[in-house]
């Protein structure tokens, strides 16, 4: 999900983003009911954002932009097996600067394109982490937008006590616009 007030020139920008997979298998060694493992992983990413539009003029419009991502990430894992139980969950929570630009360009006719990309951590919280975002969209009216796209985020997160994150995403997204 994501929100975008503005004002004139300047430009603020909300996104969150949550992803919860897990898998549950049965594993076999000699016996059919060796072991049964579940595995549950949840992370959290809500960025925040205010910037300028520098681009103004004309069809094509660039923002500028600076802030924080707020990151969490939650593990656990629970082995049952016929000699042993065992169960571990790790969590963790940071903030990465971010710094983030954004264009966006018409098609033709009803149709336009929107970039966005940002970078940050600089080992303030992440070591690094980064993201690219595009998508085609049409107007329906002159209130709403819906596109598709594509969106390709990555982070690495190593902290002191062996805690390691380090995790890419990538897939389809679809957007919906309102003006409000």
């Amino acid at each position: 999900g994501a929100a975008e007030p503005r004002k004139d020139r300047l430009v603020f920008l909300g996104d969150f983003m949550w992803v919860h997979v897990g898998a549950s298998k049965g594993l076999s060694a000699r016996d059919q009911n060796f072991a049964d493992v579940e595995i549950d992983a949840k992370t959290l990413a809500v960025t925040a954002l205010g910037g300028y539009r520098v681009v103004d003029k004309g069809p094509v419009v660039i923002d500028l932009m600076a802030g924080a991502r707020l990151n969490g990430n939650k593990q656990k894992i629970d082995y049952h097996g016929t000699l042993l139980d065992l169960s571990g969950s790790v969590s963790k929570t940071w903030v990465d600067p971010i710094v983030a630009t954004r264009m966006n360009a018409p098609l033709g006719g009803k149709f336009g394109l929107s970039l966005y990309g940002d970078v940050g951590g600089f080992g303030v919280g992440s070591d690094f982490t980064w993201q690219a975002l595009g998508t085609v969209n049409y107007q329906i009216n002159h209130r709403i937008s819906a596109g598709v796209g594509w969106r390709y985020f990555k982070l690495n997160y190593d902290d002191d006590d062996g805690f390691l994150y380090s995790v890419a995403q990538s897939g389809p997204i679809i957007v919906v616009r309102t003006v409000l």
